[in-house]
């Protein structure tokens, strides 16, 4: 039972770190303000690249921002879930937080949670964006602590 529950928390544990790319590939998927598009038949060619989208100084140091408190958030409700055994209970929580992290990221100057996401995505296909964001995360630890 110990096992199974522990299982459970860790697995909602990781939904809820994805949670925000959930919600909003949800609503993207449901818009009905998107125009449907045709797909054009499919060719022997391999796709082209798509280029890796640009950020400014400011969008990463919002990024950053608002990932630090993403994080707090994901670690409060990552305890929190540790201590529940009920399914239902647990899934309302991740709903819960889910919340409070695109609050969250709404509230941090300069971003959105479209924004949030894209710089996300795009980091995890950029190690020159990815390595700007550890430098500027450093930057930004630093001088909390000073």
């Amino acid at each position: 039972m110990f096992n199974t529950r522990k299982i459970t928390a860790v697995t909602l544990t990781a939904a809820l770190m994805v949670a925000p790319v959930s919600f909003v590939a949800a609503q993207e998927a449901t818009s009905p303000t998107q125009p449907e598009t045709t797909q054009a038949p499919e060719t022997s060619q391999a796709p082209a690249a798509t280029p890796t989208p640009t950020f400014d100084d400011a969008q990463i140091d919002a990024f950053v921002n608002a990932a630090l408190k993403v994080g707090e958030i994901q670690q409060k409700y990552g305890q929190e879930l540790q201590g529940i055994a009920d399914e239902a209970q647990q899934q309302a929580l991740v709903q819960q937080a889910d919340a409070e992290i695109r609050a969250t990221i709404a509230e941090t100057e300069n971003i959105t949670v479209e924004d949030y996401l894209a710089i996300d995505q795009a980091a995890s296909n950029d190690e020159e964006l990815t390595q700007k964001i550890a430098q500027r995360l450093q930057e930004i630890q630093t001088e909390n602590a000073g």
